[in-house]
């Protein structure tokens, strides 16, 4: 198994248009937590396991953030879809980190 050294480049921060919709910067701000949580156990004990868990924080990120650029050909579906699953999964779970990490997988 090949093991990737991830950059401890960070997620861009939330666009602006999503300053007027909480709902979609709690789900932002949830993977941008996630993602600094995971690259924080990356630095402590890089092993596969963190470096997982800190890819499929920026899957997760990125996914957000291109859903949101593509509604007008995606419609807003799958990015409401995915901000709904973020936000309702980390509040059944006790606000952990983990809806993040598999919604990246």
């Amino acid at each position: 198994m090949t093991t990737v050294a991830l950059s401890t480049s960070p997620l861009p921060p939330s666009p602006q248009a999503w300053a007027s919709t909480p709902s979609h910067l709690e789900a932002y701000n949830l993977v941008l937590k996630a993602e600094s949580h995971a690259n924080e156990q990356v630095q402590v004990n890089p092993n596969p396991e963190a470096n997982d868990r800190l890819m499929s924080a920026r899957i997760t990120g990125y996914l957000l953030l291109e859903l949101s650029e593509r509604c007008e050909i995606l419609t807003d579906k799958p990015y409401l879809a995915l901000v709904s699953q973020i936000i309702l999964k980390s509040r059944e779970s006790g606000g952990t980190y983990d809806v993040v990490f598999t919604s990246g997988k």
